[in-house]
């Protein structure tokens, strides 16, 4: 059965782009026509609550990676992971 976003993404001059990177929502989206999904930091965090059980191992190891390293540059690490993740997905 096509969902009314697979039709609207298939029928129309649209490019539809998920405005999530979670792997579960983004593999949905993909299904349903999706071209894109955005990342930025706000996403990410949400992201971050619902996929802990992923990200909080990754976010220790890579601290333990590079102890120099500030809260910023960890958050921009991970923000460039899930977005790699989401680019491998599509």
């Amino acid at each position: 059965m096509t969902t009314p976003l697979a039709r609207t993404a298939s029928e129309f001059p649209t490019d539809y782009w998920n405005d999530s990177c979670n792997e579960s929502e983004l593999r949905y989206a993909i299904e349903n026509g999706a071209v894109g999904a955005t990342s930025n930091p706000v996403i990410v965090g949400t992201v971050m609550k619902q996929e802990y059980e992923i990200w909080a191992p990754r976010v220790r190891e890579i601290a333990a990676e590079h102890p120099t390293w500030t809260d910023q540059q960890i958050t921009w690490q991970v923000i460039e992971e899930m977005a790699i993740r989401g680019w491998k997905m599509l």
